[in-house]
């Protein structure tokens, strides 16, 4: 079992702080969407007690929020391949349960449904093209901004490009 219990782990380690106060900061609220920001001047910061207690030290609360995300990230894909594998991932994709400390964070079901967005159900799902990238005048943007994605069929997903000149660019996506 893999859950809540190793993303306050990988904090404890990632912070060198006590696991109390780990799990204090993976509560902390919007830590899930808290994102690098593009100036180095724009990042707030997270105070956390080193594991004697005696001072704190100060992080960037986007380099905390990288550490949380990338357990989650992996906690969601090996529930995903499970669910693939065991051959009831239709059914899951209507419904799902949060148990543990992981509901109580801020961001979780948001982090849920996107992640789970992408799972193959044996019918078709514009989700599943949402991490593809395009390079479009020099920069790369998400697929959904060059052209419309459709599903007309249960096991066709359609791309209709809004500029002739995308096509290339869109095939080799």
């Amino acid at each position: 079992p893999i859950g809540s219990q190793h993303i306050t782990n990988d904090l404890a380690i990632g912070l060198n702080t006590s696991v109390a106060a780990a799990e204090r900061i993976k509560r902390r609220p919007g830590l899930l969407a808290a994102r690098r920001p593009r100036h180095s001047g724009e990042s707030q910061p997270i105070e956390v007690p080193l594991p004697d207690g005696s001072e704190t030290r100060s992080y960037p609360l986007w380099r905390v929020a990288f550490i949380v995300r990338a357990r989650v990230e992996e906690i969601f894909e090996l529930a995903s391949r499970e669910l693939d594998r065991s051959g009831v991932a239709e059914a899951a994709c209507a419904r799902a349960v949060l148990t543990g400390g992981f509901c109580r964070m801020d961001g979780a079901l948001e982090t849920l449904r996107r992640d789970f967005a992408g799972l193959r159900t044996g019918r078709a799902n514009p989700g599943l093209l949402d991490p593809v990238k395009v390079e479009s005048y020099g920069a790369m943007v998400p697929l959904n901004q060059v052209g419309s994605v459709n599903v007309p069929e249960p096991r066709l997903i359609t791309v209709k490009v809004y500029e002739k000149n995308m096509v290339g660019p869109v095939e080799k996506a």
